[in-house]
């Protein structure tokens, strides 16, 4: 038996130009908020590293100095879906002070962690205690050695070594 089309699911895939160009905006809207306070944004995951597909999101980290509430407000405002659409599975977004990179140790205290999309929940965070810890670990540890720079100097640059015995750590939580 033959499912009529509009019982039929449409499947969307994510074109990976689409999603280079969101992320050229994502750092835009980053450094329109923060303007030359913006140390650096990188992106992270399948875009990053190659197998971007249906399911991916689009994993962004970003540095600027000494951020305000307002303005962190301002940014997670600017960069939520739909506002800004996202034409991957969805974003995982996350600001850092970059004082707290240079010698990072969990657990790490980000100042927003966004999440979103058309195939995610929406999730906006400021609180680092609300959040599974190792993620951040392991994502900041991989991202060091392959994140490719959207704006500002390179991840490894701005952000210290996460020790071996902290990435065991993460690797054994997640």
């Amino acid at each position: 038996m033959e499912v009529p089309p509009r019982f039929q699911r449409k499947l969307i895939l994510p074109n990976r130009c689409e999603a280079e160009r969101y992320a050229e905006r994502v750092a835009s809207w980053v450094e329109r908020v923060f303007g030359e306070r913006t140390v650096g944004v990188w992106l992270l995951g399948s875009l990053a590293y190659g197998g971007f597909g249906p399911e991916s999101d689009v994993d962004i980290q970003t540095a600027v100095r000494e951020p305000t509430s307002a303005e962190i407000a301002t940014l997670a405002d600017g960069l939520a879906h739909p506002g800004l659409p996202c034409p991957a599975a969805g974003l995982e977004f996350v600001l850092y002070d970059v004082r707290r990179l240079v010698q990072p140790t969990p657990p790490l205290r980000w100042s927003l962690n966004l999440n979103g999309g058309p195939s995610r929940a929406s999730s906006i965070s400021t609180d680092p205690r609300t959040q599974p810890a190792h993620w951040f670990v392991l994502d900041l540890a991989i991202g060091r050695e392959h994140a490719r720079t959207l704006r500002g100097e390179p991840l490894a640059s701005i952000a210290g070594p996460i020790a071996v015995t902290d990435q065991r750590r993460a690797i054994a939580e997640s």
